[in-house]
């Protein structure tokens, strides 16, 4: 596949930052996309947790459009995302040109050209899409979420051309979800998370079939 223009002072400068929290990157996968040259890069399985993480690079080679109404928007122009998948989740070459395998992976990509392709920003509370990501899941939304703690180092990473690039986790939502932080705000859908016991590593460590935060526990979505 023929690489399109990156910005290696970027890429560079994000993949030194990611190994120093991640441990080495095992595999890059150079991705065609019309508005950002966008590489997804694979970390892990850690070896405590077996947990492994896809970043990307090329998100913040543009500046996102930030709303003029926005306080001090300047900070807020730069943001790359992070997925973290369960060690069972095959992440091989075979497996992604599978969609039953593939959808998170195609999932973080979408957001990361999202606002740029649709000259727009995304930020700490944004859901993206309305309609469910794959036929095996009831999920439907992408939601944007802070760096969880132990990894607040990420946000932001300033670059040396001056840039801040904030690294923000993905998490999916059930279209119930969505509807309510929609009317309520991210703050009462928070809330309905902590009745429900879903804590903040529930949403972003990937679950296709985490239970909901609006019914009981025992309902599987």
């Amino acid at each position: 596949m023929p690489d399109s223009p990156r910005d290696p002072l970027l890429r560079n400068s994000m993949l030194a930052e990611y190994e120093e929290v991640f441990g080495p990157c095992e595999v890059t996968w150079g991705l065609r996309r019309k508005h950002i040259p966008l590489d997804i890069h694979l970390f892990g399985p850690d070896p405590k947790t077996g947990i492994q993480t896809l970043v990307t690079t090329g998100m913040a080679a543009k500046p996102m459009t930030v709303p003029k109404e926005c306080v001090n928007p300047d900070p807020w122009h730069y943001g790359e995302l992070a997925l973290q998948l369960p060690k069972n989740w095959r992440l091989d070459d075979e497996a992604l040109q599978d969609k039953r395998h593939s959808w998170p992976f195609n999932a973080l990509a979408d957001a990361a050209e999202y606002p740029h392709r649709n000259d727009t920003w995304i930020w700490w509370g944004h859901t993206i899409g309305e309609t469910p990501l794959h036929p095996s899941t009831k999920l439907s939304s992408t939601l944007i979420l802070p760096a969880p703690p132990e990894f607040e180092c990420l946000s932001p990473v300033k670059l040396l051309d001056g840039r801040e690039v904030h690294v923000m986790f993905l998490a999916f939502l059930y279209p119930a979800e969505r509807e309510y932080k929609v009317k309520h705000g991210l703050e009462a859908l928070e809330e309905k998370f902590i009745e429900a016991g879903i804590a903040p590593r529930d949403l972003t460590l990937f679950n296709p079939k985490r239970h909901i935060a609006l019914k009981p526990r025992r309902w599987p979505f």
